[in-house]
């Protein structure tokens, strides 16, 4: 072989090698996109958005959990929370609403704050032990209150105490 071929060979060489390193980068990317379940090296986003989920389901399960076990230890049977559609504007009746409360602090460590009187309702926002929330009145086993931004929202009686 001249060495005209050697160069030409090593040249068609060395094309190949960078093109298919580009195609193989190319081709790879296009199956396990950055951030994908697919992809070894998932995003912080992803494992963050799958562990929020988790932890909200968990946290409403213990939440329901320890309705029920403030139900039986106060002797009544405990109730079954009620699905939340979306449709309705205005929970039932209030129980009470006493004017010589007015405020209302948190007992539970992290609580949720929920759009209506029911475990399965809609997270509005939530409370740390120790916050201090407006009370506006109690439904069943729920106090309705207001957060100082304005947020008007529920938490259940047994996670906070009237003052």
């Amino acid at each position: 072989m001249s060495k005209r071929g050697v160069i030409v060979l090593v040249i068609a060489m060395v094309v190949c090698t960078v093109g298919g390193f580009f195609l193989g980068n190319t081709a790879q990317s296009l199956i396990n996109a950055p951030g994908s379940k697919a992809d070894p090296m998932v995003a912080q986003s992803y494992v963050d958005t799958l562990v929020g989920e988790r932890t909200a389901a968990l946290q409403t399960q213990i939440e329901e959990l320890e309705s029920q076990i403030a139900a039986l230890q106060g002797g009544t049977a405990p109730s079954t929370p009620s699905s939340d559609t979306g449709s309705s504007t205005e929970p039932s009746a209030p129980v009470s609403s006493s004017a010589s409360y007015t405020k209302v602090e948190i007992t539970g460590n992290s609580v949720n704050i929920r759009k209506t009187a029911s475990t399965s309702s809609d997270i509005v926002a939530t409370a740390a032990k120790g916050d201090i929330l407006t009370y506006v009145a109690t439904e069943n086993d729920w106090y309705k209150i207001k957060t100082a931004n304005g947020t008007i929202g529920y938490v259940a009686a047994y996670l906070a105490k009237l003052k």
